[in-house]
């Protein structure tokens, strides 16, 4: 009779699968970001924009994407993330801050104030 509870070494795909698994579940990817960090990155993203002086198209594509912020961050800004990294910026914190429409909002204020006051 063979014995089922002895332990088999991994394979090294198994290895590699639990190695990618522990790191994942400890990096902190939902709802990390301080009410200071969103205001650092709304003003960063309001002053890019009319920087280049695109407050109409993404005051427009804000709009659009302000009921679906939530599937917007976790399908598109998700799966990105890690390569945002190579821009220096984080990838992580900006899924958790577009996760909330509320800081869609806050960008366009930001952007009517600009276009406004100047």
């Amino acid at each position: 009779m063979v014995d089922k509870n002895v332990d088999k070494p991994k394979s090294t795909l198994a290895k590699v699968e639990d190695y990618i698994f522990k790191k994942l579940s400890a990096l902190p990817i939902v709802n990390t970001i301080t009410p200071e960090k969103e205001e650092e990155i709304s003003d960063r993203l309001a002053s890019l924009i009319s920087r280049y002086k695109l407050e109409s198209p993404f005051g427009a594509a804000f709009e659009v994407l302000k009921p679906f912020s939530h599937i917007f961050s976790n399908l598109i800004l998700l799966p990105a993330s890690p390569f945002l990294y190579f821009f220096g910026l984080d990838g992580y914190r900006y899924v958790d801050f577009f996760e909330k429409s509320s800081n869609i909002e806050r960008i366009q204020e930001k952007l009517k104030k600009k276009l406004t006051y100047g």
